[in-house]
């Protein structure tokens, strides 16, 4: 059995040789009652799942480098999922893309230039350009289409 680091396991895009991310992640949108659908994420490597109740989804697209999903959910807002993983949602992005980034700006002691690699769907660069001493902030996303919907939908 060939053991590969952690980095090179994830970074793969989808049909490019080695071990698939999404192998031990199951994703469904599926009703569980008469008027309720669940989007779930479901790891069976780690014994575990998270699970959020939605009204819709809205959107849905495979893209060159991975298929993205926008959902309208009951009580988190919507949500971007890509290739199955929970991404973002309406209620909870601001915590992710705060602690991206306050973190090192205030610890950094005169950070003028940013770059932030991947984060496509902007809320890092939301909160990079708060601070004032950030002259330039460049954004590097792969996926282009994962900035457009963002901006569509959140």
């Amino acid at each position: 059995m060939r053991v590969e680091p952690a980095a090179s396991r994830y970074n793969r895009r989808p049909g490019q040789p080695g071990i698939d991310r999404m192998k031990d992640t199951m994703m469904t949108a599926t009703p569980t009652g008469a008027a309720e659908t669940w989007f779930s994420e479901q790891h069976a490597r780690s014994g575990s799942s998270f699970g959020l109740r939605v009204n819709a989804r809205l959107h849905s697209e495979q893209t060159p480098f991975q298929t993205i999903e926008i959902y309208d959910t009951t009580d988190w807002g919507k949500l971007m999922v890509i290739d199955g993983c929970t991404m973002v949602s309406t209620r909870d992005n601001f915590l992710y893309h705060e602690m991206m980034s306050h973190p090192v700006l205030f610890t950094h002691a005169r950070a003028k230039r940013v770059v932030i690699i991947g984060g496509g769907d902007c809320g890092t660069l939301r909160e990079v350009l708060k601070h004032e001493e950030v002259e330039q902030a460049i954004q590097v996303e792969i996926d282009e289409r994962v900035t457009r919907l963002a901006e569509q939908y959140f």
